[in-house]
């Protein structure tokens, strides 16, 4: 008796170290825009944002009309992509694997390249044959726009 009594004591302090050890997931109300051919939409929503996921969803009238979701894969509204893939068909260039993860994460594009720091944020002008991206970022706001692809990402955080 004594033993069960023991192991139940380790088994529920187990429990109750490995989740707190857990890092709480960071969520942020966000009023989203998104113009593109893919899609056209602008409404409040949420940003969750952990190690290893990073979700977005936009709401209308209380209903969840957009889903986004990136861990290895990008699934909106459960249909899901091969990053480069997803790239290729909504900025109409691959980039790079992490490309929206970093927009969503408000971080500079392409390792910092043509990175212009400013008392609020940055701002990256980047252009190529297939790309005219003009990117902003600061404190708590983010827009991501190439001009040649015609694709607006706003996001302001509300909090």
């Amino acid at each position: 008796m004594r033993v069960k009594n023991l192991l139940c004591v380790f088994f529920v302090g187990f429990l109750m170290i490995s989740c707190a050890l857990k890092k709480p997931q960071d969520n942020e109300a966000i009023s989203f825009t998104l113009n593109s051919s893919f899609a056209k939409l602008s409404d409040f929503g949420f940003l969750y944002k952990d190690e290893k996921l990073v979700r977005l969803e936009v709401y209308k009238l209380g209903q969840a009309l957009f889903s986004l979701k990136i861990t290895d894969k990008i699934c909106i509204n459960s249909a899901c992509y091969d990053k480069l893939a997803f790239n290729q068909r909504f900025f109409k260039d691959t980039h790079y694997e992490d490309f929206l993860s970093d927009i969503l994460n408000f971080k500079p594009l392409y390792e910092g390249v043509n990175l212009s720091q400013n008392e609020c944020g940055f701002t990256q002008n980047l252009n190529s044959a297939q790309y005219e991206i003009s990117y902003k970022v600061c404190s708590k706001s983010m827009e991501f726009r190439d001009s040649k692809n015609q694709i607006l990402i706003k996001i302001t955080k509300e909090s």
